[in-house]
């Protein structure tokens, strides 16, 4: 392995100002060998068992409320690592649980709780199972999304076979160009549910299934846990189980009292279903200023949480607000790659 702590100029400069005194909160989503991952949320269990591996070696990992604990007291200690997964996927316990046991690492992971009956995939996977899997689809889709009607012509993919499918699989959403029709469908519809509530999300995806005659099956693969699933993740004490709504809306678009609703309901189900209390918060897509408010922190500090964390790529200075914790995302590559962007992150011992 390179060695880990070759800082670059970016860090260097962050860490010669007077306040060292800082922490990384990591932010994971999936662990999983996928065929696809348009949304680049998976990290392979192999990967992901590397970057444990540097952690345990190079940093001093700690759980989310330990953190809070040292911002606290003022005594962070050096090099400081969190690891959090938002949403709650099922393979969070299936492959993440094991492999953060067997390093003795702690993480947190938020739930979003309207998806914990299992009737079918986060609305972003749906997405994608319908658009961008093999199947046949009618050559032109009428679809009302928010009162605007969208007018979908498939042209010649409307069958979109196997070999295509295995010719687009690295597609991403990161890439500036559509292989097919089918892509620049999924991307555009994409982005007009991302504003919307998660009840005007769900008639959309209803229409679209019945129309799609896609049905609403849900795939194993992208499956969300469930409350069995969610007592089994809080199991030994070494994974809290923090809230991330019921439907993963952008909060921001909400009115104050439907964004409460959200977040409490969050809370309340989670508590109900593990006994105990729970005390951290994910903002989902977690921008400030796009994805929350000034009023949705508030929130969040009334409820009774004592601390919420964002997805603002930033490190954890020790005068931060523990309301408004920054993340960096975590996207899948091998151990040697991971320590890299580590490197240019943590300061030198």
């Amino acid at each position: 392995m390179q060695k880990l702590f070759n800082l670059g100029n970016r860090a260097v400069r962050w860490f010669r100002k007077e306040n060292t005194n800082a922490a990384l909160i990591l932010l994971y989503h999936r662990i999983a060998e996928l065929p696809a991952d348009p949304q680049l949320l998976s990290v392979s269990p192999s990967h992901f068992a590397e970057h444990l591996e540097v952690l345990r070696k190079y940093t001093h990992p700690l759980s989310l409320q330990q953190l809070v604990d040292a911002l606290r007291s003022g005594n962070l200690p050096p090099r400081a690592v969190v690891i959090t997964f938002d949403d709650g996927y099922s393979d969070n316990l299936t492959h993440a649980k094991p492999l953060l046991a067997q390093a003795d690492i702690p993480a947190t992971i938020f739930i979003s709780t309207g998806y914990t009956e299992w009737k079918q995939e986060f609305w972003w996977d749906e997405l994608e199972r319908i658009f961008l899997q093999p199947n046949t689809l009618p050559q032109t889709l009428s679809l009302k999304v928010a009162d605007r009607l969208h007018e979908c012509d498939l042209g010649n993919v409307a069958t979109y076979h196997q070999e295509e499918y295995d010719r687009d699989r690295s597609w991403n959403v990161l890439q500036a160009t559509n292989p097919t029709p089918r892509h620049l469908i999924y991307r555009a519809l994409h982005q007009q549910l991302f504003g919307l509530s998660g009840a005007e999300i769900a008639a959309t995806l209803q229409k679209l299934q019945e129309k799609s005659g896609q049905g609403t099956i849900a795939r194993l693969t992208h499956k969300p846990m469930i409350k069995e699933e969610i007592v089994q993740l809080a199991e030994e004490g070494l994974i809290e189980v923090g809230a991330h709504t019921m439907t993963h809306p952008v909060l921001a678009n909400l009115p104050i009292a439907a964004q409460q609703e959200e977040i409490e309901r969050s809370k309340t189900t989670l508590e109900t279903i593990l006994g105990h209390s729970v005390n951290s918060f994910s903002y989902p897509f977690g921008t400030p200023q796009v994805s929350y408010t000034s009023q949705t922190v508030e929130l969040v500090r009334e409820m009774g949480f004592n601390c919420a964390v964002t997805t603002s790529p930033e490190l954890v200075e020790g005068s931060g607000d523990r309301y408004q914790l920054p993340r960096i995302g975590i996207r899948d590559c091998n151990g040697d790659e991971f320590a890299e962007q580590l490197q240019e992150l943590l300061p030198v011992a």
